[in-house]
């Protein structure tokens, strides 16, 4: 991207404070926020999507509170994360249901679908539906499976308008998965069935069309040397299997989704349960062709444990992870929530404590890559179910939610300009701060380019820590690393 051409993409949103003869302002050029759903009205949200107007649907559970029952629940919020409607789904009374994935149709409207468990006097009835509804959540089409034993892990939709659907079955004599592919009428075209007898593929958590127009599917399956392992399943476009590998070497692993890389490649994350001879979590990387090309694996050392919960491909062939940690050491041992990013060969860039609320507490278990290089991360933390919409840093800005939500405003306020600058960038920190804290600039990938030593007024002239020139691009500045020192972008043109 040119050095300018933030300032014309649609998602940026400019705010500036100039003072002193309009020498200082302060700039965040993309759009962040964190919304946080009540506990008592929302059992949980499992997926989320970035619409093509940038704004986001969040499909998962409802509450009805005033009936004792749990509806599926789709709500679609604006840019800035302020909800623009809310459609609940339930079946009739006394009954359950809830929204596992959703997805937006090419030819208009959302696809979404879930559980659906009608309770009667003498039998309870756990079906799954698919629905596709209108730009504004009103049903179009509605139907159930039929069928029990079969659940539906996950839908995307495809270059022909139509849809596909990766669905779990699990009966006494068989383990499994069937994809099945929905034309653009939501007709069914065909289903093509993967078994774990047939040391396939038993469980799926996720499936995405690939650019050669196959599919490829992230679970688990059998081992025939352990027990079932983290696996990806590779087909063409008609749902035959190219290729299947496992997370081979260790005993026990438990694989989530994946997502293709730039490069062509897949990424799967996952975790190491109990039992094994190694717990922990891991994130590895295949070719195009199924090859491993690396591996990370975050072992449990001590008292320390962290669960990765859901992967992305990033624009630089890399890949964000979002999990949580708890460290058993500390008092309260509670969980974190953590994001991880990796380079393209598997290197950790950094990782980042997310913080939802008032209080560093909770889990996050979804993540997605927004058109502006954000991310778009699904998480709990202590005062509900929230919605974190994150710089490619995984930062949230101030001046958005904290009043709504009452996050702690930031501590200092960091102030520079000119910007856009040339040669040189004064820097300022508006209230008092710690004088041991450094004054850090990093690039847009993380990477650490310049530490200052902070006053009052601070110049930097746009040279890394060897003195050597940086190039054009986008930069950030942050004063030290507390929770409380929000980040402030720079864009240097040479």
């Amino acid at each position: 991207m040119p050095p300018l051409a933030f300032f014309s993409a649609r998602r940026s949103a400019v705010l500036a404070l100039v003072f002193i003869s309009g020498l200082l302002q302060v700039t965040t050029a993309t759009i962040t926020f964190i919304r946080t759903f009540p506990y008592h009205d929302y059992c949980g949200f499992i997926k989320g999507i970035e619409l093509p107007d940038h704004g986001y649907l969040i499909c998962g559970m409802k509450d009805m509170n005033d009936t004792g029952r749990i509806g599926a629940v789709v709500i679609r919020l604006d840019s800035l994360g302020n909800v623009v409607w809310e459609r609940v789904y339930t079946p009739p009374y006394p009954s359950d249901a809830g929204a596992q994935s959703i997805t937006w149709a090419p030819n208009g409207g959302i696809l979404f679908g879930g559980d659906w468990i009608i309770r009667r006097p003498d039998t309870t009835i756990c079906d799954e539906f698919f629905a596709r509804a209108d730009t504004h959540g009103n049903l179009v089409r509605f139907f159930t499976y039929g069928r029990e034993r079969l659940l539906l892990d996950d839908i995307c939709s495809t270059t022909d308008s139509g849809s596909a659907i990766v669905n779990e079955l699990f009966t006494e004599d068989k383990e499994g998965l069937e994809l099945w592919k929905m034309d653009k009428d939501d007709n069914l075209e065909w289903v093509r069935g993967y078994s774990a007898s047939d040391d396939s593929i038993s469980s799926g958590a996720s499936v995405r069309q690939c650019r050669d127009l196959g599919y490829i599917i992230g679970g688990n399956g059998p081992d025939p040397a352990s027990e079932d392992v983290a696996c990806l399943l590779k087909t063409d476009s008609a749902g035959n299997i190219i290729w299947l590998r496992r997370f081979e070497g260790l005993e026990f692993s438990h694989g989530h989704n994946a997502s293709q890389t730039r490069d062509g490649g897949y990424v799967q994350c996952g975790e190491l349960p109990w039992g094994g001879v190694l717990t922990g979590s891991f994130v590895w990387k295949v070719d195009s062709l199924g090859r491993e090309e690396w591996r990370q694996l975050f072992p449990d050392s001590g008292y320390v444990h962290r669960s990765f919960r859901c992967v992305t491909a990033t624009s630089d062939g890399g890949c964000a992870v979002v999990g949580a940690y708890r460290d058993y050491s500390q008092s309260p041992n509670i969980w974190v929530p953590q994001l991880h990013r990796f380079g393209p060969n598997g290197e950790p860039l950094w990782e980042r404590k997310l913080r939802f609320g008032c209080e560093m507490r909770g889990d996050a278990f979804y993540i997605d890559t927004t058109y502006d290089h954000g991310f778009l991360i699904l998480g709990d933390a202590v005062g509900g179910r929230c919605v974190a919409k994150t710089d490619s840093l995984g930062l949230v800005y101030p001046g958005v939610d904290e009043a709504k939500e009452g996050l702690e405003a930031p501590r200092v306020q960091v102030r520079a300009g000119p910007n856009p600058f040339h040669r040189e960038v004064f820097i300022r920190t508006a209230r008092a701060f710690d004088p041991q804290a450094a004054l850090e600039i990093h690039d847009a990938a993380g990477r650490l380019v310049r530490t200052l030593k902070p006053s009052s007024w601070t110049v930097w002239d746009g040279k890394d820590q060897t003195g050597r020139p940086v190039p054009s691009g986008v930069y950030f500045i942050q004063l030290g690393r507390t929770n409380q020192a929000f980040p402030l972008r720079l864009v240097l043109v040479r």
